[in-house]
């Protein structure tokens, strides 16, 4: 806890040091819809100004002591258009306005910040973009970002996982998953600085909770000037910052599986310049597939805001403690496709968290009960001020360091028990003993038995980045420029050390470990498993990774009048880094079989320098057809550099002195255009898009045997392109007050133009594990404090491997809600709600086995690997405003 209190003590002195609050005018009013239902917390500002409240639980607003003079007032609130009206202030007088805003049903009128210098609302960007409210992320209660990813419009997010480790896939573009090409983003600026590869995935870093305000996604065209590696799209979750009225929010749910969550978020003043917002939760969970090793733990964050007369000093701090279970693909019959296990399962083992292996060092204790654990915390800096004469200067500042293991069951393909002894024999005679290893008393009655993978993984990430903007504000005739100029830093550190032991298990939901003996034809006895484990080491790994990443970056955000906008930006990003990796040999630690060949590090090490640089240019232009409709196009080159890991999987050295694993002579370049139209009214919205990606010096690492042994090898396996369509729509009937409906539809065609793998041609392919056809529709009533949210997500066919051999059938899934609020005394609220995951508890498969080498058929084995949508889950809460 001393991250905690080296964060809070400066936030109690910012605390103490408000200031009197001056003597003024008053401005009051209500805020409603147009049937007349009070907004509540809707805010309210008075522009060029810091001032600012927010209504009451009945739409009600009272903003003091303001200075004498002519204002603007702006009211607002998410799913809404903005209002504004002029008043005048005088001293000790009070002035009444009221507001009355629109629906805006699909946040078209809702202010950007993303992949953009200048605050627009939507409907005048000049890329794909959404907007997530705070309000739909309570509603969906997602477990991961990927819940709410897939509603997005051309992304493709699998959450079969679990929690963490998310695979993102945005307009067909061929990743491994895991953001591979999209940036994730807090506050702004990037989860963490290098994409995934050895490090874990960005998102394990990263939990959802109340103290978030609002999700925007940009997709590519200018995503690749504004993210770090990301020429795919930004991804960024915003915070809360506080206002002028102290708002409190707690919330318990509890769930089936036994899943306990007590949330809290707490925002307002401290005294007149300062803004906080603290909040947090904590989490216990057996589930979603319950396996015996449970989910638990904290986030504790928040902000602290000192206002400038034109601008903010803020403080961001964050604390995580918290252990996730990985959920893996497991056993189908490969001809019927059905689960081989109870469909709600999973092959994670309790057991598994017990054993112990001997090492060249001594014995190695299993921490395979820890799961993804993530303990650590950041602390930013964020100053933003008005120089004068249109200059203006943003700077962020933020130093995050955590330890964090990932800890994970890796399931091999099964076999027949009978069928998988048979590589031990000598002889047709000889015969196989089983038995459970910490049941040896149980007589063993499984009928298949299957290797998994029993991977300890230590990746303690540390990383300081800083990254400063300033701006220059131009009036020249009819035209309006806001010229930018930036620079972006950081510095990461990660070590990847790994034990990759094997373990042997009965084919089962929550499997017991096996032991294996041969008794040969002669009387002699061949002892497999030691204890359970199949291989002590079949792999050992100790990488350090050292990134610096410098990227300097500019562009000119146009308006020509009130109808055209048009950006224009250009960056240019260098990365320098260093990969160390132990070399490996094999020892011999014990008599049995799983101790002979066990592979561990030697002491002696290899290190490699790689230096990557390159440049993305785009452009972008949106007219305003009329107030309703807007269209855009937009044309982008952008890049991407390979992973550290691609040069930390094959290590050899040639007889020439090269290394075996070549340093690309190009990166990844991506060529994007779009084009679309923007709906945007009070009762019907939507936007229609098409759009073009092409991939070229496309990289892919895939699993290779050199020596015995599975290497992870990356090669330039040519390009792909995509070509798809995005419609969105809303609809608010007047008619039906509280009632929204929404639907998205992608249709996209992907194809991997040229792709060679070795000696396989793959060229004309789909692209592996993304559907041409993803819709999505959502009904939401909500009036008279009942609410009710009804969500239907669509995934057509999609080949779960490169070679399309293996094809994953279409399959929905309906998520639903429902609550009723009730009003408590002192303006205080308490909704009681209902959540439904996966309400009908559809079955379908998100993955394949991608652990499987390319062009191997999972089909011709008894059985294959799969990881089904994760099954029907209720969960209930009470929420408590105030």
């Amino acid at each position: 806890m001393r991250f905690v209190n080296n964060l809070l003590i400066p936030v109690l002195v910012l605390a103490m040091t408000g200031l009197a609050l001056a003597q003024g005018g008053t401005l009051k009013g209500k805020v409603t819809d147009e049937s007349g239902e009070p907004i509540p917390f809707a805010e309210i500002t008075l522009e060029g100004t810091i001032m600012g409240t927010a209504a009451d639980d009945n739409g009600e607003y009272v903003l003091e002591n303001i200075p004498p003079g002519d204002y603007t007032v702006a009211a607002q609130s998410v799913g809404y258009q903005r209002a504004t009206a002029q008043v005048s202030i005088g001293a000790g007088e009070t002035v009444t306005q009221d507001f009355t805003l629109p629906v805006d049903v699909l946040s078209m009128s809702q202010m950007v910040v993303t992949a953009t210098r200048v605050g627009r609302p939507m409907k005048e960007a000049t890329l794909s973009m959404a907007v997530v409210s705070e309000v739909k992320i309570r509603e969906m209660q997602p477990q991961s970002v990927a819940e709410i990813l897939r509603t997005v419009p051309g992304i493709h997010a699998e959450e079969g996982g679990g929690e963490v480790a998310v695979n993102s896939f945005v307009r067909g573009l061929p990743s491994p998953g895991q953001f591979r090409y999209q940036t994730l983003q807090e506050d702004g600026m990037p989860v963490r600085a290098l994409p995934g590869g050895y490090i874990s995935a960005q998102d394990v870093f990263f939990r959802q909770d109340l103290n978030i305000k609002t999700l925007e996604i940009a997709k590519g065209g200018a995503s690749t000037l504004f993210g770090i590696n990301a020429p795919g799209g930004i991804i960024n979750y915003i915070s809360k910052t506080g206002g002028e009225v102290l708002r409190s929010t707690l919330q318990f749910t509890y769930g089936d599986k036994d899943y306990l969550r007590a949330d809290f978020n707490s925002n307002g003043p401290l005294g007149r310049n300062y803004r906080f917002n603290l909040g947090g939760f904590y989490r216990f969970d057996r589930g979603p597939r319950v396996s015996g090793l449970p989910t638990q733990g904290l986030q504790l964050k928040g902000n602290v805001t000192r206002l400038l007369t034109d601008g903010y000093i803020r403080l961001y701090f964050k604390y995580i403690d918290d252990r996730v279970q990985f959920l893996l693909p497991f056993a189908h019959n490969s001809q019927t496709l059905e689960p081989a296990i109870d469909p709600d399962g999973t092959h994670n083992s309790a057991e598994a968290a017990d054993f112990v292996i001997p090492t060249p060092g001594g014995l190695f204790e299993s921490t395979m009960d820890r799961g993804v654990m993530t303990k650590g915390g950041l602390a930013m800096v964020e100053y933003s001020d008005a120089l004068g004469n249109g200059w203006s200067v943003e700077n962020k500042l933020r130093w995050m360091d955590y330890d964090h293991e990932f800890n994970i069951f890796i399931p091999f393909v099964a076999a027949f028990a009978d069928a998988f002894a048979e590589q031990y024999k000598n002889d047709p005679a000889d015969q196989a003993i089983y038995s459970f290893a910490n049941h040896p008393a149980t007589p063993f009655n499984a009928e298949a038995v299957m290797p998994q993978g029993l991977w300890w993984r230590s990746r303690p990430t540390r990383e300081l980045a800083n990254q400063t903007i300033l701006k220059k504000e131009i009036e020249s005739g009819n035209s309006y420029h806001t010229l930018s100029l930036g620079a972006y830093l950081s510095r990461t550190e990660a070590l990847d050390k790994q034990i990759r032991t094997t373990g042997l298990f009965e084919m089962a939901d929550q499997p017991r470990m096996v032991d294996l003996m041969i008794v040969h034809a002669n009387g002699d006895t061949t002892q497999v498993t030691r204890h359970g484990i199949l291989e002590v080491s079949n792999n050992y790994f100790n990488r350090r990774f050292a990134a610096n990443i410098i990227a300097i970056f500019g562009g000119d955000e146009i308006k020509f009048g009130d109808k055209v906008r048009l950006d224009v930006g250009a960056r240019f990003e260098r990365q320098t880094a260093t990969v160390r990796v132990e070399n490996t040999k094999n020892y011999i630690l014990g008599p049995t079989l799983a101790e002979q060949k066990a592979k561990f590090g030697d002491g002696t090490f290899v290190r490699r320098n790689v230096d990557f640089n390159d440049f993305g240019v785009a452009a972008g232009l949106n007219i305003a057809l009329s107030d309703q409709l807007n269209a855009y196009v937009s044309g982008s080159r952008g890049f991407a550099f390979p992973t550290l890991g691609v040069f930390a999987g094959d290590v050899r050295i040639d007889e020439q002195g090269n290394f075996v694993q070549p340093e690309p002579e190009e990166n990844e370049e991506f060529l994007q255009g779009e084009a679309g139209l923007r709906l945007a009214s009070s009762e019907v919205s939507g936007s229609l898009s098409g759009f073009y990606v092409q991939i070229n010096n496309r990289l892919q690492s895939d699993i290779k045997i050199i020596n015995g042994q599975a290497v992870q090898v990356t090669d330039a396996v040519g390009e792909s392109r995509t070509i798809g369509v995005e419609v969105t729509a809303a609809v608010a009937p007047k008619s039906v007050p509280g009632l929204r409906l929404e639907g998205s539809l992608t249709v996209q065609d992907h194809e991997a133009v040229e792709f060679k793998v070795g000696d396989l041609d793959l060229s004309g392919n789909d692209i592996k594990r993304i559907p041409q056809l993803m819709a999505n529709v959502t009904g939401l009533y909500q009036r008279r404090g009942f609410d009710l949210m009804v969500n239907w997500l669509y995934l057509g066919k999609r080949f779960a491997d490169d070679a399309n051999l293996f094809e994953l059938d279409a399959f929905g899934v309906v998520t639903a809600s429902a609550g009723y609020t009730f009003s408590v005394s002192g303006g205080r609220n308490l909704r009681i709600g209902v959540n439904v995951y996966n309400l009908l508890d559809s079955e379908g498969l998100t993955e394949g086995d991608p652990r499987l080498a390319t062009g191997v058929d999972p089909t011709q084995f008894p059985f294959l690997n799969a990881r089904p949508v994760l099954p029907r889950r209720v969960k209930f809460n009470a929420t408590f405003e105030f």
